[in-house]
């Protein structure tokens, strides 16, 4: 997740918070709402305030403006009085829908605003956040999963690239794991530790080969996986110089092989199998000239 991503989710929430405001705001403000007067046409009534009552004369549907801030707002409540849907509208161009569950507490927050962008909030019986959606007038959507105690755990979307992407944080909030799938057909996951430093990474190309990647604790690359398709596996060791060091691969033709280098990434020595099932070992100089090998049957 980059930083205008978190910057457009902090908005987000923002947004929400305010409506959830107006919402608060609009219940106390339902009580002052007066009849402004009768009909002006035939069939047309004009108030600031309707109530819609059932047989026992509760109240059922509340519907009302507010002249000051210019919202709008309509609530429907069960049989116990208990507020269970309210649509309102603000000035501002936000438009939302609130469910609460039978004991009046939230639990899911719909949201629409001028930019175009929309959100929806899950929240569990406690009140706390627990799931995020939202989708964007660029293409993208985003779903994002909160722990009981409101942190963000799980983000997931997709883009109109045709990128889709996971993250995972644990619960200081740092990034730990993140997967990507590309419009290009290639997929990768990464391993972070807890100071968000990528240790391990997992690739398959749209050639069908595969990689993988070992770092250490300052980010440096020390062992490189990769298969083919033809058949070819091969891991390398890197020191912390970057320089590598050592290389071993089985071959299509079923030979194995494996090489050490020096700190100049000079090969120095070489150990081969062959399918035949011969073995050799060899020594070289600097020069690359080989001063020693042994084959055994």
């Amino acid at each position: 997740m980059d930083d205008s991503s978190e910057r457009r989710l902090l908005r987000l929430e923002q947004q929400v918070h305010r409506l959830r405001a107006l919402s608060a705001v609009l219940s106390v403000a339902f009580a002052g709402f007066v009849l402004l007067g009768a009909a002006t046409k035939p069939g047309e009534l004009e108030v600031e305030r309707l109530t819609i009552v059932d047989a026992e004369g509760r109240e059922r549907i509340v519907a009302g403006t507010d002249p000051k801030s210019g919202s709008v707002q309509i609530a429907h409540l069960d049989a116990n009085g208990k507020l269970r849907v309210k649509v309102a509208t603000d000035a501002d161009g936000l438009a939302g829908t609130r469910y609460s569950d039978p004991r009046g507490q939230e639990r899911i927050l719909l949201v629409t605003n001028r930019e175009g962008e929309a959100i929806g909030l899950h929240v569990d019986a406690k009140g706390v956040k627990r799931i995020e959606t939202a989708t964007f007038p660029d293409g993208q959507a985003r779903v994002m999963h909160d722990d009981p105690e409101g942190r963000a755990r799980i983000l997931m979307g997709t883009n109109r690239s045709g990128q889709a992407f996971s993250v995972h944080l644990d619960p200081s909030g740092v990034k730990r794991i993140t997967t990507g799938t590309y419009p290009d057909h290639q997929a990768a996951l990464q391993l972070r530790d807890r100071d968000d430093t990528e240790r391990i990474e997992l690739v398959t190309s749209p050639e069908n080969v595969a990689v993988t990647a070992h770092r250490d604790v300052a980010g440096n690359k020390r062992i490189q996986t990769l298969t083919v398709p033809n058949g070819h596996a091969g891991v390398h060791h890197i020191d912390r110089a970057g320089r590598h060091r050592m290389a071993f691969a089985t071959l299509p033709n079923l030979e194995a092989s494996g090489a050490y280098y020096d700190r100049d990434q000079k090969k120095r020595f070489t150990i081969e199998t062959s399918p035949e099932g011969k073995a050799t070992l060899s020594l070289l100089d600097r020069s690359d000239r080989t001063t020693w090998d042994e084959t055994s049957d």
